[in-house]
């Protein structure tokens, strides 16, 4: 009997067809799969014994966020782009800028500064090549790469979708000296100079990520024989979102929806939206930050923390975020499950409500607080941020939700939602 193993691999957590979810720098990949797949071994043995024999395909599927970049992705990949336009990406992400405030701070990171290559040459806007490529300062540069043990490359020149002679003659000369490369001419021709090295150089960093969860997933084959590991997402099937850019988790992918059907996936890491016209990324995540809000009430902003550290409930953080509002109002459901119950405890609840309450006390001058009334209201303030995010990305009547936080926010999401819409998990 084939026994087929659901996978879907994010930044910090693995989770499993088994409804089983791991922090992955506290518990291996293999350690993880190997624990599931013996589950599922005696599950599906009458006698109740892992049999050794017994047949195994893990179907992986490695997600990314288009808003949350990994800094360590950028020290294994590099970016070529064309001299003088190497912060051409930087700057156009957006900022979260306070009101009347003079300060802004990037949301995102597209790119590395330290592994992001200015390439001499230049075509003009209809085509031309007006500064071929020197082979000696490819030779260069590759020193530079074998110092920093780079074997991945994303190439993003100026008009390379009117004339591609430029890239190839890179991705020629790198692919040569056994380098992967992936150029932006094989983007959309329609799409800008920035959504096209966007996609490049998404499809780089995914490409780094799943050789790095099949290398992980190939050293379970000495323990199970008849062991097949599929990529449920292959880079060679990038699929090019203009709104977001970013993969969908794999439990998304395998649904079929109809018109006006819609399904919301709340996971540890990202909330994403699936209609019939494909996956979009909402703004608000489990780690969004909870801060001081435009009428100086607290409300949740477009930055978020991170697993690594951890949030509040992790006891590493001093800024709370949705999953710590939610572990302290005891609204986070089957924390077992997530892998998070080993890193939190229940000491960090008092800290989370006082940190709230410590936000509401510097943004209003009032003698009397109550705690509750201001959790309230900042689920009413969740419900309604989720609402307005999904109906911006899609027009459906019927929302099925699902993902790790689907039975915390169920309730929230039912109370603010708006008439004619139908709610289910």
């Amino acid at each position: 009997m084939l026994n087929t193993l659901s996978l879907n691999v994010g930044e910090f957590f693995a989770e499993s067809s088994t409804k089983k979810s791991w922090l992955i720098n506290k518990k291996s990949l293999t350690d993880g799969v190997r624990e599931c797949l013996q589950e599922q071994s005696v599950l599906n043995t009458s006698s109740g014994q892992a049999s050794a024999d017994q047949a195994f395909a893990i179907r992986y599927f490695v997600s990314q966020s288009a808003r949350k970049t990994a800094h360590s992705d950028f020290d294994h990949i590099a970016f070529f782009v064309t001299s003088g336009f190497e912060n051409l990406l930087g700057l156009s992400v957006p900022t979260n800028q306070h009101a009347f405030s003079r300060s802004s701070k990037n949301l995102i990171s597209l790119s590395h500064a330290d592994s992001t290559f200015g390439i001499n040459e230049r075509s003009d806007a209809s085509g031309k090549v007006l500064r071929p490529i020197a082979i000696a300062d490819l030779e260069f540069i590759f020193s530079k790469l074998q110092l920093l043990s780079i074997r991945d490359i994303a190439v993003g020149f100026l008009h390379s979708n009117l004339n591609s002679e430029n890239e190839k003659q890179v991705a020629n000369f790198f692919s040569a000296k056994g380098l992967q490369v992936y150029c932006s001419y094989e983007e959309d021709k329609n799409l800008t100079e920035i959504e096209r090295w966007q996609n490049t150089l998404s499809k780089a960093r995914m490409s780094y990520r799943q050789k790095q969860v099949e290398t992980q997933l190939q050293t379970l084959c000495s323990q199970f024989e008849n062991l097949d590991i599929q990529c449920a997402n292959p880079i060679e099937k990038y699929r090019s979102n203009k709104k977001t850019k970013c993969y969908s988790t794999f439990f998304l992918d395998d649904l079929a929806l109809e018109p006006l059907e819609a399904r919301l996936y709340l996971g540890l890491e990202d909330f994403l939206l699936k209609d019939v016209s494909g996956t979009s990324e909402l703004g608000l995540s489990a780690t969004s930050v909870i801060a001081s809000g435009f009428y100086n009430t607290p409300e949740f902003s477009d930055e978020v923390t991170s697993y690594d550290p951890g949030p509040m409930i992790m006891g590493k953080s001093f800024v709370p975020s949705l999953i710590d509002l939610l572990f302290a109002t005891g609204n986070l459901s089957k924390v077992e499950n997530f892998g998070l119950s080993a890193v939190s405890a229940d000491r960090a609840k008092p800290r989370i409500l006082e940190s709230i309450l410590a936000l509401v006390r510097n943004n209003q001058e009032r003698k009397h607080i109550d705690i509750q009334k201001e959790i309230l209201n900042l689920e009413k303030i969740l419900g309604y941020r989720i609402w307005a995010e999904a109906l911006k990305l899609s027009n459906f009547k019927r929302l099925k939700v699902s993902g790790p936080l689907a039975e915390s926010l169920l309730k929230v999401i039912k109370t603010c939602r708006p008439p004619g819409v139908e709610v289910s998990l």
